[in-house]
């Protein structure tokens, strides 16, 4: 646990989150395939036009892409699910958990740019959303 976080503030945020900092083990939610409703990846999809990327085209099998980025699926900015598993992941993460960042190969190259994206449009602000990055590439 981070020594900045004192116990009964975590206590008080998210009880079971303690049990979590105090065993030194982390969290990876991977917010790009993230289950119980329409996931990350979808999101940035639906929002950029992922194949004019590029670099990736030229790296990455075009079919795959073009297949999912072409004709995305448009969803209200709630009903990603993203969402919420990256507030909670904040959440646990201001409580003393140590949250990673980790797209597990899903588009490489820019799937953990999305990752790390996703952190900070729920405010992830407190600490920038590259630490994630740091500690998982040292």
């Amino acid at each position: 646990m981070r020594g900045d976080v004192e116990a009964n503030a975590c206590a008080a945020a998210l009880p079971w989150a303690c049990f979590v900092a105090f065993r030194h083990t982390g969290y990876c939610p991977t917010l790009v395939v993230s289950f119980g409703g329409i996931y990350g990846e979808q999101y940035w999809y639906h929002e950029m036009n992922v194949w004019e990327q590029e670099r990736l085209m030229r790296f990455h099998p075009n079919r795959p892409v073009e297949g999912a980025s072409l004709r995305s699926h448009k969803a209200h900015y709630d009903d990603y699910h993203h969402v919420a598993v990256a507030t909670t992941a904040t959440e646990l993460y201001r409580a003393g958990v140590k949250v990673s960042a980790g797209a597990h190969g899903q588009l490489h190259g820019l799937g953990f740019h999305w990752e790390m994206w996703m952190f900070a449009q729920v405010g992830r602000q407190d600490q920038p959303s590259m630490t994630p990055c740091r500690v998982a590439t040292h």
